[in-house]
C-alpha cells in the first residue's frame, strides 16, 4: 500500500538500518488511541511489521523516523539477531 494514502499520512522514509518503510502519522486523524498510555498525538508505524510508537511533538517523532530499531520490536530482533551472527 502507498504510505500517502494512510489517514493522518505526514511523512514517510524507509530506514537504511532495518530497510522497512517507517510512516508519520497524525495519530488524531488516524483514530490511533494514544490516552492514557504517557505518549501524545503523533505516531510512527512500523508499515512492514505493524510497530506503533507515539510522541507528544512531531519533531520528536521525526527524530525517531529513521530508526525503527529503536521502537519496532521486530525490528529490534532482527538486528539483534544480526549482532548475534556477526
Amino acid at each position: 500500500m502507498d504510505p500517502t494514502t494512510y489517514t493522518g499520512y505526514r511523512a514517510h522514509t524507509k530506514a537504511r538500518s532495518t530497510g522497512t518503510t517507517v510512516i508519520l502519522l497524525d495519530g488524531i486523524a488516524a483514530g490511533i488511541t494514544t490516552a492514557g498510555d504517557g505518549d501524545g498525538r503523533w505516531c510512527l508505524l512500523c508499515d512492514d511489521h505493524g510497530g506503533i510508537v507515539t510522541f507528544d511533538t512531531q519533531a520528536q517523532a521525526r527524530t525517531e523516523l529513521a530508526h525503527p530499531d529503536q521502537w519496532c520490536p521486530d525490528c529490534q530482533h532482527a538486528r539483534d539477531d544480526t549482532e548475534v551472527s556477526a
